[in-house]
């Protein structure tokens, strides 16, 4: 019988059919880096700094999961997420804005020109435009 590390490295079982008393730190982080949306089921107990990166960088969207918390204590998630897929902006300006910085803005034009639109235009530059 494999072990449930092993399914999930393998692909063939997600977290959410994990038995909450069998999921570990390892665990979760094995299954974010296997498809990083696993973020959804990975219990707030075991969403460190590893987890967290791990699953943005594998699938940015996972930012979306995230708790306004967890961004606080790793501002460096939304800098990741925007770099990888620009649309984010969208989402850090509407759910996130205390998070909005110009590195933010920078990273996610670079990504995606037309995430400028989502750019409160206190906080464009010549850098940016």
């Amino acid at each position: 019988m494999t072990t449930y590390i092993e399914q999930i490295r393998s692909g063939s079982i997600s977290l959410q059919f994990v038995p909450r008393k069998e999921k570990s730190h390892a665990l979760c982080l094995a299954a974010v880096h296997r498809h990083g949306l696993e973020l959804y089921h990975v219990p707030n107990h075991f969403r460190s700094e590893a987890v967290c990166f791990t699953a943005i960088f594998q699938a940015p969207e996972a930012l979306r999961y995230l708790s306004i918390e967890t961004l606080d204590a790793y501002p460096d998630l939304v800098d990741l997420a925007v770099s990888r897929k620009g649309t984010l902006l969208e989402w850090v300006a509407s759910e996130a804005p205390d998070h909005l910085r110009k590195s933010v803005i920078e990273k996610a034009v670079n990504n995606y020109g037309y995430a400028i639109k989502w750019a409160p235009t206190e906080l464009l530059c010549k850098e940016i435009i």
